[in-house]
């Protein structure tokens, strides 16, 4: 009996768990953004507007549109403390001395 061809390597099926499991190398911001795109489509054809939201926020997020407020805050706090150590190691012009930490 002849073997059947193997499944492509970006995406193979358990018949078992009737899962799809996706080969982690194939995976690019192209073929998340496709997938994504698809996603899309199918809510709004259901009328799942929340899911299509879902997706698209989805797709913000992947290309960099949609920035977390946590990561803004933790580099604003960095660059603080930043300007705080570094305030003590730069020489104040007007006197030509480093300032003292308060």
């Amino acid at each position: 009996m002849p073997k059947a061809p193997p499944k492509p390597p970006r995406m193979r099926h358990c018949q078992q768990s009737n899962v799809t499991v996706y080969d982690k190398s194939n995976v690019t911001v192209d073929s998340i953004t496709d997938e994504l795109d698809e996603a899309r489509t199918r809510a709004l054809e259901s009328e799942q507007i929340s899911a299509a939201i879902s997706a698209t926020m989805g797709k913000a997020k992947l290309h960099g549109l949609v920035v977390d407020k946590s990561e803004i805050a933790a580099k604003v706090e960095l660059s603080h403390a930043k300007a705080i150590l570094l305030r003590g190691l730069i020489p104040d012009a007007s006197s030509g001395r480093a300032d003292q930490a308060d």
